[in-house]
């Protein structure tokens, strides 16, 4: 379990530096745009910041707001780190184990990337608010393309917080799922009247009173009818060790 815990420990250690970076770039993205646009004039910046002072200073608002999430991640990572380093300082403790798995599995739920995720939508939303501002002011000001970047630059900020709290309730309720948008789309396919979990299930797995696991019947079962068919998930094998870190329930199962 030691070395699971030092394995993982450098793995924060290397995203807590992209974070570092990734925060410093969404900061010198605007002051590089901003201060080119203010220094030297020039036709073209002239035109970029009399046309589109919306996108130029909405854009800047969206990389900093990503330089602050890319930060608040770091944040975070960093206190799992710290938690984890002091868990694994008090050797004499029984449980050890325990608590450094807790940690480990918190810093690689879901919910604890949403600040990271954020910060890509907004630096991209950010980006997208430069690209129009840019294609609004070279296709001219009565084109179909100056109308479709001004309707994108006006529009597209507000798909990327609608898709970020999007995102936020997705992986907050399947904060462990390996496929959190599956599953979401799968709960919304119910919801409007879709096939329902235990459709066509007609056994379950338990542990067997004679030996081992045994397949047991929920329900009456037809004539020729392949009990398996929708289960088309991958069988992992792990090796017993694995499990005597688990609380004894977690074990029998």
């Amino acid at each position: 379990m030691a070395t699971d815990a030092k394995t993982y420990l450098e793995y924060l250690d290397k995203e807590m530096t992209i974070m570092g970076i990734l925060s410093a770039v969404a900061i010198a993205a605007p002051a590089g745009v901003l201060n080119a646009l203010l220094g030297d004039k020039n036709t073209f910046k002239d035109q970029l910041w009399s046309a589109g002072p919306f996108f130029i200073l909405g854009e800047s608002v969206f990389c900093i707001l990503s330089a602050a999430l890319f930060y608040k991640e770091r944040s975070l990572l960093a206190w799992y780190y710290g938690q984890m380093c002091l868990v694994e300082s008090l050797a004499d403790s029984t449980h050890i184990p325990e608590q450094l798995r807790e940690y480990m599995r918190g810093a690689d739920s879901w919910e604890t990337w949403i600040p990271y995720s954020w910060g890509f939508t907004a630096l991209v939303a950010g980006f997208v608010e430069y690209g129009s501002a840019a294609l609004f002011v070279l296709a001219g000001p009565n084109s179909m393309l100056s109308s479709a970047a001004e309707i994108i630059g006006r529009f597209f900020p507000l798909l990327a917080v609608a898709f970020a709290f999007l995102q936020r309730h997705v992986w907050t309720h399947y904060i462990f799922s390996d496929e959190p948008w599956a599953d979401f789309w799968s709960d919304v396919h119910h919801l409007l009247g879709g096939a329902l979990p235990h459709d066509r299930v007609y056994a379950r797995l338990q542990a067997s009173p004679i030996s081992g696991v045994g397949v047991f019947a929920i329900r009456d079962i037809p004539k020729n009818t392949y009990i398996f068919e929708p289960d088309d998930a991958v069988l992992v094998s792990i090796r017993k060790s694995e499990t005597e870190y688990l609380t004894p329930t977690l074990r029998r199962l």
